[in-house]
């Protein structure tokens, strides 16, 4: 295919626990998202329409690695984790050595310690109940794991309820999702936004959302050959990809102009497809910044270039730069004393940056980290993202480079286009 031997390096998968610093945390100091405490320690995860509580001190994961791969992981190393759905792990682990005996992957002392929160109808056949250490239960349209030693998978399962609105005041869902180009109904300026009180990043699949890429073929059309042809006839080589896939194609991107060289990312499959219902939950996660780290957190955005990206080389031209927006997005909802507002951040398609319906501003790693941290940890993202979305605490490649190592240049995709000194958002 051609895009596996164009784009094996284009995309950067985290189907491990988030990389977190020595304190358990995954932000930098000054970062750090406030999660919402419950009595004794507790803090609330929400996916869909449900939530539930956990230990405060449990990491971050994307994708359930150590149940798929119990037999080659290490639990009795593993901390306990919070798993939303990531990169796609088939198991190559063996199942139960009687007919009696629980999976192992159902086993703490096998697979670890986790609550996993998946939508229900992308795993219809899951069977409810308890096996081993490990119960499972639907939740309105959430399948819930919970794999814990008995007393406290008790305690967590009490927890489970579901919701319209989560702890940190986002909805279940958005009108981004059902229109991911949309701009927000800003009613102020990211730099007249004063009084910050806190903001609610509200993280959001797409359903049917995609990357910017290009058409499928097969190898031997990747080559110029005829698949029905023999193999004495000569290959012809082809010189476009409408010739390519044949006028009849109904590839969404034969109108789009497509590099077949540039070094776009694989697909990923949209956690919700196509033709899901607008009133269907589309929440993934959320993170809540309050106080002097909420100010902190608006006043990067306030701080970054006017303009979009990094995008993805090569892949946001044609229709697809009008269009492509990814497989989920992040609404920040601001609360000031004086009103509250929406900014978007997009971060998996074309036109990636902060819009708040006025200025769209590029995405830089300062300026992103507060919100792509803890329950907000993102799954999957080009290459063009990497030190944007990935573990805040590493050194800046891109984005802000100049300030953060040392004089790198910014990304060339990255608009030239400069705002002038922001005021400071509270003063």
């Amino acid at each position: 295919m051609r895009r596996g031997l164009a784009t094996a390096a284009a995309i950067v998968m985290l189907g491990a626990a988030g990389c977190s610093g020595d304190d358990g945390t995954d932000t930098p100091a000054g970062l750090e998202p406030a999660p919402t405490a419950t009595s004794d320690g507790w803090r609330t995860e929400s996916f869909g329409n449900a939530e539930i509580s956990v230990p405060d001190a449990w990491g971050h994961q994307t994708g359930d690695v150590a149940a798929a791969l119990w037999c080659i992981s290490d639990a009795a190393v593993s901390a306990p984790v919070m798993i939303r759905p990531g990169t796609p792990v088939e198991s190559t682990c063996p199942g139960a050595e009687d007919s009696g005996d629980p999976d192992p992957s159902t086993l703490v002392e096998k697979a670890g310690t986790f609550v996993s929160m998946v939508f229900a109808d992308l795993d219809p056949d899951a069977d409810e109940g308890t096996e081993g250490d490990r119960v499972t239960t639907k939740s309105g349209g959430v399948l819930v794991r919970i794999q814990a030693p008995a007393e406290l998978r008790a305690q967590i399962l009490g927890t489970l309820h579901q919701i319209s609105t989560d702890a940190n005041g986002c909805p279940v869902t958005d009108p981004i999702t059902a229109d991911p180009a949309r701009r927000p109904d800003g009613a102020f300026s990211v730099l007249e936004l004063k009084g910050i009180k806190s903001v609610a990043a509200c993280r959001y699949a797409i359903p049917g959302g995609r990357f910017a890429d290009p058409p499928e073929v097969d190898d031997e059309e990747e080559l110029g050959a005829d698949p029905g042809s023999s193999e004495d006839e000569e290959d012809v080589p082809l010189d476009s990809d409408e010739e390519l896939l044949g006028e009849d194609s109904e590839d969404p991107l034969v109108e789009a102009t497509v590099d077949p060289g540039a070094n776009l990312r694989p697909t990923v499959a949209p956690l919700l497809p196509s033709g899901t219902a607008r009133s269907t939950p589309t929440l993934l996660s959320s993170v809540l910044l309050s106080g002097e780290v909420a100010r902190d957190a608006v006043h990067g955005i306030a701080e970054s270039k006017v303009g979009t990206g990094p995008d993805s080389e090569g892949g946001c031209t044609g229709n697809d730069a009008k269009t492509v927006r990814g497989t989920e997005e992040i609404v920040l909802r601001v609360t000031t004393t004086t009103g509250d507002a929406q900014i978007y951040l997009r971060y998996g398609g074309c036109h990636n940056g902060f819009d708040d319906g006025f200025t769209e501003r590029t995405l830089t790693r300062v300026a992103v980290a507060p919100f792509v941290s803890g329950s907000n940890l993102v799954p999957s993202y080009g290459i063009e993202l990497l030190r944007i979305l990935d573990d805040p605490n590493a050194p800046a490649t891109s984005g802000n480079a100049e300030e953060d190592s040392g004089g790198t240049a910014p990304p060339e995709d990255i608009s030239e286009e400069t705002a002038s000194a922001s005021p400071d958002p509270d003063e």
